[in-house]
């Protein structure tokens, strides 16, 4: 599928994932109001980030031959933009401490074309009309990336008991059955196939993803997308609700037991994006909402300080 036939299949799901909502509150169907919606917007998640993947790719490379000064020039000039400059100083945070991740493992270089080009993917990001979904919605693809990456590195105790850690043990097992991950792993490793290796592209590819989390976060807030109570916000249990899908799918792909025996459920936890799609002031509020009424409890993450 080329870009162009990426993108068309990408509006259908946008278009269809509310109609069946709706259609399912109205004749009051789980299966239309709230799995077929999950599902299309699982594919619309899936196309979207091979779609990611290849402009960041793109970007980057296209970033090679750049003049280090001019870079750093063109850095600069957004430090005073208000939203810019403000996802700029989350960035530097990051780059500056030296003591892990992208900070300890990067070049001045290297950091400079990470900051540039999530720069200019969060300038793209607010042309959109409206700002705070468009965020809400890149946030939740970067979510879903990183939550592919981050279940096969995190080890016990994990940040939710539906988290086991037991996934890091069973990586290279994982990468003979699922394919999709298989290629954006091994395609990156030129060198004789080694479990070190595998890890070490793993978290190249999870600090990555992060890092433009964490950039995309700081809009959020400045956009004021976000509560004081952390009891509400949506943000961590947004993505702890993709780490756990995540597992599940890796689980099932195993042969593994399950850790939430009602698949349902486990559908309901990929649903953030079409509740995003109904366009709620408080995101979270919703989706709490929209599990009680289907399954009469609360959810995994209610009252839960995340």
């Amino acid at each position: 599928m080329n870009k162009e036939q990426n993108k068309i299949v990408r509006n259908i799901c946008l278009i269809l994932s509310p109609i069946f909502l709706l259609s399912g509150i109205a004749q009051e169907s789980f299966f239309y109001g709230f799995v077929i919606p999950s599902l299309l917007v699982s594919f619309f998640l899936y196309l979207k980030k091979s779609s990611i993947n290849v402009d960041s790719a793109k970007s980057f490379s296209s970033n090679q031959s750049t003049d280090a000064n001019a870079l750093k020039n063109s850095i600069n000039s957004k430090a005073d933009d208000l939203i810019l400059g403000a996802a700029l100083i989350t960035m530097r945070e990051i780059t500056n401490d030296s003591s892990a991740g992208i900070g300890k493992y990067y070049d001045d270089e290297e950091k400079d074309k990470l900051i540039y080009d999530c720069l200019i993917d969060i300038e793209k990001t607010l042309f959109e009309k409206d700002k705070i979904k468009a965020v809400r919605l890149k946030l939740m693809n970067l979510m879903f990336s990183c939550a592919e990456m981050d279940v096969l590195l995190m080890k016990p105790p994990t940040m939710h008991n539906l988290l086991s850690g037991e996934m890091s043990e069973k990586i290279m097992e994982l990468l003979s059955v699922n394919e999709s991950l298989n290629q954006k792993i091994i395609a990156e490793i030129s060198s004789p196939l080694t479990l070190e290796l595998v890890k070490s592209e793993i978290s190249g590819s999870y600090l990555q993803y992060h890092f433009y989390m964490a950039a995309y976060n700081t809009v959020r807030i400045t956009l004021k997308d976000f509560s004081n109570d952390l009891k509400k916000d949506w943000y961590r249990c947004c993505y702890i609700s993709f780490c756990i899908w995540m597992e599940d799918t890796y689980r099932s792909q195993l042969n593994m037991p399950l850790l939430i025996e009602n698949r349902m459920k486990a559908i309901a936890l990929s649903g953030w994006t079409s509740v995003v799609n109904e366009n709620p002031i408080d995101l979270r509020e919703s989706f709490e909402s929209k599990w009680k009424n289907v399954f009469s409890e609360p959810s995994p993450f209610f009252e839960v300080e995340v």
